[in-house]
């Protein structure tokens, strides 16, 4: 599928890769391999497949984070940074919070200085994220908190917007939505970096798989919308949009969000979909 693509961008450019192992990640790290990069990644296992160098990193430990960043800084310029950590709602609260929100976009900030000007940035949210503009205001005031330990604080002082499960992990998806589109203006004002997010839909990583062991079942997952191929979306699928979104090919887009999610977000949108 990659044969002919060369197009896109990738080929001897120096690519970042995290949450690297499985799902998404691992298959974005393929794609990007294949398309002539010299992928490095980062996670919490190393992935199965080639790779340059292998940075191991639990985005919840801030300190940890922070020596990867720093790690990083010797294999720059870095081209590409392609984020697709992250952890379910079954997971406690704190973890939730820490990783899909705090422990990316903190790695995230601390790895720019390794970032090529011009460089190129995708991170992946989530589809549940949906109708994050309602609560702007909220999320607004935490991504104003720069400092990682003052964001956690600021949701354990906002119970009712980040309450164990659903809540938790919505927030951090909208928190990361946010983020990217705050910060997208000023980092391409500065050095010309895109940031971009893509929010895929339900998709078969093994994230669904603790997700349907915590509920006993699948029939929660099997019922989810799936629009456009009526099942859920493959890891490949979910990694081909963050692909597509960080190629140089587009090069005015900056500050996007992209639900990649079967139409489902749409559906809502236009309320010929609903959950109730």
């Amino acid at each position: 599928m990659t044969a002919d693509l060369d197009g896109l961008g990738y080929r001897d450019t120096t690519a970042v890769v995290v949450g690297c192992s499985t799902g998404i990640g691992v298959e974005t790290l393929r794609i990007l391999g294949e398309l002539g990069a010299r992928v490095h990644a980062v996670g919490r296992h190393a992935p199965q497949l080639p790779h340059e160098s292998f940075h191991a990193t639990d985005l919840s430990d801030l300190d940890a984070v922070a020596a990867t960043a720093r790690t990083l800084g010797e294999i720059g310029p870095i081209d590409h940074f392609l984020v697709c950590a992250g952890v379910p709602p079954v997971r406690p609260r704190a973890e939730v919070l820490r990783v899909n929100y705090v422990g990316i976009r903190y790695l995230v900030e601390s790895a720019l200085p390794a970032l090529a000007d011009g460089a190129n940035i995708c991170v992946a949210a989530s589809n549940t994220a949906y109708g994050w503009e309602q609560r702007l205001p909220a999320l607004l005031e935490l991504v104003a908190i720069a400092d990682p330990q003052e964001a956690l604080a600021w949701c354990d002082d906002n119970p009712e917007l980040a309450a164990e499960g659903f809540p938790a992990y919505i927030l951090s998806k909208q928190a990361l939505i946010t983020w990217v589109t705050y910060r997208a203006p000023s980092l391409g004002t500065e050095r010309r970096i895109r940031l971009n997010c893509a929010a895929p839909g339900l998709t078969e990583t093994p994230m669904v798989d603790e997700i349907a062991a915590k509920a006993g079942s699948r029939d929660l997952i099997e019922a989810y919308p799936a629009p456009l191929f009526g099942r859920i979306t493959t890891a490949e699928e979910g990694a081909w949009p963050m692909v597509l979104l960080n190629s140089p090919l587009n090069a005015a887009v900056t500050g996007a969000v992209l639900f990649a999610d079967q139409g489902v977000a749409s559906g809502m949108a236009a309320g010929t979909i609903s959950f109730v």
